[in-house]
């Protein structure tokens, strides 16, 4: 029997690592295959940028985002934190761009960010798990990630793949490099990114 039960566990962890193989490989194809014109026409046509994430993974994407778009001359602020400071809301205009990062769209916290800046007409894109949500609803552009859920750890049942948000960001920024690049020639600019 404890025969038996080994083998099962081995046969259930090879099937679980196959299956989370293939869903990042499916989710690359996807995106491979993606438009990214509207999105990256807003962050090249507004005045000043802004990330915020929900949560731990969401703010590392944050700072990733921040951090990589410094590359082609792009200034994205976070304005993430443990607390949101409603001060933020005085600061922004309707030609600013914000990005909202949460993996479910519906914490209470992120509707109430996403439902603020809607009502003040800041565009708005949202980064989310692939799936129908409030955040998404409310924003002008949605990019979206598939956020398989693994059965595997005793004490965190519901583990979820995060990494494909690192890889969206990464994409993403490949894909307004080129768009910015090409922009700024078919616009007579022929400075350096």
């Amino acid at each position: 029997m404890l025969g038996w039960e080994i083998d099962n566990i081995q046969i259930m962890d090879s099937h679980t690592y196959e299956s989370a193989c293939e869903s990042i490989i499916h989710d690359i194809e996807d995106l491979k295959n993606k438009n990214f014109d509207n999105i990256c026409r807003l962050l090249y046509e507004s005045e000043r940028n802004y990330v915020y994430g929900s949560g731990d993974i969401q703010n590392a994407v944050a700072k990733q985002i921040k951090r990589m778009f410094l590359s082609c001359q792009e200034t994205i602020f976070d304005f993430g934190g443990v607390t949101f400071d409603k001060s933020f809301y005085n600061m922004v205009q309707p030609t600013d761009l914000v990005f909202l990062i949460s993996l479910s769209g519906e914490s209470k916290e992120i509707v109430e960010i996403a439902r603020n800046l809607k009502a003040k007409g800041i565009k708005i894109i949202s980064i989310t798990e692939f799936k129908n949500n409030t955040v998404a609803d409310l924003s002008d552009e949605s990019l979206y990630i598939s956020a398989t859920s693994l059965e595997i750890l005793e004490y965190h049942p519901s583990y979820k793949i995060t990494m494909m948000y690192f890889i969206l960001v990464e994409l993403f920024f490949i894909k307004y490099s080129i768009y910015k690049k090409n922009r700024m020639i078919f616009e007579g600019n022929q400075g350096k990114l």
